[in-house]
């Protein structure tokens, strides 16, 4: 029972910090000339994800991790 709280708990602890990491993020961005480009390049990164992930497609699965990090570097 402690197992199922614990990991119930971490899941949504994790899932709170990324939601402020992202929403910081959007802030920071939002009302400046990248805004459009940050949300283009988004959409377009989580319909890869979802497209390779719904078509099981591997290799392009493999490669996304490094899309991010790319994305992350051009952001900042």
């Amino acid at each position: 029972m402690w197992e199922i709280v614990q990991s119930v708990w971490r899941a949504v602890l994790e899932i709170l910090i990324l939601t402020v990491g992202i929403y910081s993020a959007f802030r920071f961005v939002r009302g400046t000339r990248g805004a459009p480009v940050v949300t283009g390049f988004l959409v377009v990164l989580l319909t890869l994800a979802l497209a390779s992930y719904l078509l099981k497609l591997v290799v392009l699965q493999y490669f996304l991790p490094g899309f991010s990090a790319f994305f992350v570097l051009a952001v900042l």
